[in-house]
């Protein structure tokens, strides 16, 4: 069995629930050069990623980071 690592559910500072989630590795991901990745988000059961407008802009702000940290492009 895999070892398991501490994941806190934390509001406002505070742990409100603990579980334990297995420690196993996903199989690494292939990658070559100048290849096109295609990526998706979509919430569970097919509910909303996003709270509001302020939160789909913050996941933006985040991507832009992304790409620019990692040299990358974004097609969409």
């Amino acid at each position: 069995m895999a070892p398991l690592r501490p994941n806190p559910l934390i509001l406002w500072g505070q742990v409100l629930h603990l579980t334990y989630t297995p420690l196993m590795a996903r199989p690494l991901r292939i990658e070559f050069p100048h290849a096109t990745y295609h990526v998706t988000s979509r919430g569970d059961r097919r509910e909303p990623i996003y709270r509001d407008d302020d939160d789909r802009r913050m996941h933006l702000g985040v991507v832009a980071q992304a790409m620019a940290r990692f040299d990358a492009q974004l097609l969409a």
